[in-house]
């Protein structure tokens, strides 16, 4: 699933470049690089992705798959990922004029088409530069927000991707925000009435 590195040298001087105290979460610890994105140019990459789908579309007889797809380091882009800096990689940073939003829609866009091929429908977390950037991904995937407590900025995300097209799902709230060991405990969750409050009811 990693990058072929071209340059490790460089790669190695990228990623001890990122100012980031979390910086050693996203190590490949023998090689000092990062291990934190797939390689969205290899063609292996979308065989693992179909594999991991089959086996989910036998265990889950569900309408939609959840992809996940956020947290790419887009404000690390030398580092996180090696993009700019991987043998197959860059014939997609050349075919997109090394725009790292059209990389990053192009390994989406595949993952959606094998969900499709299995008569699944796509959800994936939004990406931050999609707040603000072109989002050049087909509507038949469905956005989850996840992004901001403040429910001003919140809301001018959210119709922004209405008003593309794209159906969502409202997780931008610290009660929707289901992580229980980051954001919110099990007693929280079990006492939350949406109806109780105008910051409740509009999340």
């Amino acid at each position: 699933l990693a990058c072929d590195i071209i340059d490790i040298d460089k790669a190695r001087k990228d990623v001890e470049a990122v100012e980031n105290p979390r910086k050693e979460f996203f190590l490949d610890k023998q090689k000092q690089i990062s291990s934190w994105t797939v390689c969205v140019g290899k063609e292996s990459t979308y065989k693992i992705y179909e594999d991991i789908i089959d086996e989910i579309v036998d265990i889950f007889d569900s309408e939609y798959i959840h992809i996940g797809g956020d947290e790419i380091a887009f404000n690390h882009l030398a580092a996180f990922p090696h993009w700019d800096n991987c043998s197959e990689c860059k014939k997609l940073m050349e075919k997109y004029n090394s725009d790292i939003l059209s990389i990053y829609h192009h390994g989406i866009r595949r993952i959606n088409d094998i969900v499709k091929s299995k008569g699944k429908k796509t959800i994936k977390w939004n990406e931050v530069r999609e707040c603000a950037h072109a989002v050049d991904l087909p509507n038949d995937i469905m956005f989850e927000y996840w992004l901001s407590d403040d429910m001003n900025e919140s809301q001018t995300h959210i119709d922004r991707f209405i008003d593309l097209g794209y159906k969502l799902i409202n997780a931008q709230h610290q009660y929707t925000y289901v992580d229980i060991h980051e954001y919110m405990t099990a007693e929280k969750i079990c006492n939350w009435v949406p109806a109780n409050g105008d910051k409740q009811r509009d999340a």
